[in-house]
């Protein structure tokens, strides 16, 4: 992804900010009509981020490098979850220690940065990172999501050695919208330093994003001013012709990883 002009940089953090104004205007009046209603049908989106995670002000989101490689559309599906719930987020990019192009790191880490996301690479293996996390969660509530195999595991342990002998787990009902009934448990880590961590097993909460598929393009900021060349109002930025976001793609100006994505959680939304 090419470096932005302080122009363009600038364009892009207005049109963020006004991205965040109209979504919150948009969950708050979803939230109103949900009050009103005399039965409410709770996704799984709201009965983890709303019912489980309660008092919860931070979403840490962790990927790791290595073999399976980073799961780009996992983490890009927890980053319009945290969006829709407007919750502050840092994505740890853990088992740095197995890349051996670091520049790699830095340059997926940069794409995420530049949409103004808190982003950190750690190895539980090394160290690494570590001294930086623990400020990052210091006096925070925080929930850890993410793949299985990532090192979730090994980065509570890094964190605090004792860190199983301070756990609490309970266990929740979830209903879906389909009616089903899913069973998950909530374990919850009082650490050193006032942090308390929060792990959901059981249940993978990536997979149960629910919005229209015609509304995922407002989660991908970068999308919004190439939007503006695409020939079609409706475009989705998909197979048209004449979009201004592939072509964006194209020119190194939208990374391709996160076209894919996109059209990955489009398509499973349709």
């Amino acid at each position: 992804m090419k470096d932005l002009t302080k122009i363009e940089q600038k364009q892009l953090r207005h049109l963020m900010q006004e991205r965040k104004a109209r979504l919150r205007l948009e969950r708050e009046e979803e939230r109103e009509e949900e009050a009103g209603a005399e039965a409410e049908d709770v996704s799984l989106r709201e009965s983890l981020l709303r019912q489980i995670a309660k008092g919860v002000s931070q979403l840490v989101i962790v990927g790791a490098f290595g073999s399976p490689p980073l799961a780009f559309p996992t983490l890009d599906r927890l980053l319009i979850l945290a969006q829709r719930e407007e919750l502050e987020t840092l994505l740890c990019l853990n088992k740095i220690d197995l890349l051996k192009n670091r520049a790699e790191a830095e340059r997926i880490a940069r794409v995420y940065r530049k949409l103004d996301y808190a982003v950190m690479t750690t190895s539980a293996a090394t160290g690494e990172g570590f001294a930086e996390l623990r400020h990052k969660l210091e006096q925070k509530r925080s929930m850890l999501v993410g793949d299985c195999g990532v090192g979730k595991t090994a980065l509570l342990k890094a964190l605090d050695p004792y860190y199983e002998q301070k756990r609490t787990t309970r266990d929740l009902i979830l209903s879906v919208n389909s009616g089903d009934q899913i069973n998950c448990s909530i374990h919850e880590y009082k650490l050193v330093n006032a942090t308390e961590v929060l792990e959901v097993n059981g249940v993978p909460l990536h997979e149960h994003l629910h919005l229209p598929h015609e509304e995922v393009h407002r989660y991908f900021p970068e999308f919004f001013a190439p939007s503006r060349e695409c020939m079609a109002d409706d475009c989705l930025h998909l197979r048209e012709e004449d979009c201004g976001v592939k072509q964006a793609v194209e020119d190194g100006v939208i990374a391709k990883h996160r076209h894919e994505s996109y059209m990955r959680i489009v398509e499973a939304l349709r």
